[in-house]
């Protein structure tokens, strides 16, 4: 039996389109042993970023710079 949600398991996080209604670019992580293992370094790295906030297992990009900083730092 083939799972059809394996491509969106095997990845870190997700980037959720806009077109569901968010104002600003939010970003999944949904990898959760990945997050458990970098969530201080990450909750950190949020507040020291400016355009980025941190909700749990999502991250917030205000800007397109942010979401692309998100993306260089933790891809």
């Amino acid at each position: 039996m083939t799972d059809i949600m394996q491509d969106w398991k095997d990845r870190r996080f997700v980037v959720a389109d806009r077109a569901l209604g968010f104002e600003d670019t939010v970003v999944v992580l949904t990898d959760y042993r990945y997050w458990a293992n970098h969530v201080d370094e990450l909750i950190e790295w949020c507040r020291a970023t400016p355009g980025i906030t941190n909700e749990g297992m999502t991250v917030v990009c205000q800007t397109e710079q942010s979401l692309t900083l998100f993306l260089l730092r933790w891809s």
